[in-house]
């Protein structure tokens, strides 16, 4: 998909970020958690953009 959402309910753009050593900053929405190692980024709680701000 354009957005880069994959069907198993994380974005296949996350995975390709941190293929290549990019920061990941993303919710906890379905999958993610799984998906973004602790060391790749920084996940926020869903539906709370200051925390994501933060």
């Amino acid at each position: 998909a354009a957005n880069g959402d994959g069907e198993g309910g994380a974005p296949t753009t996350l995975l390709e970020a941190q293929a290549v050593g990019l920061p990941v900053v993303a919710s906890r929405h379905a999958d993610i958690p799984w998906v973004v190692a602790p060391e790749a980024g920084l996940l926020a709680p869903e539906e709370d953009p200051e925390a994501l701000a933060e």
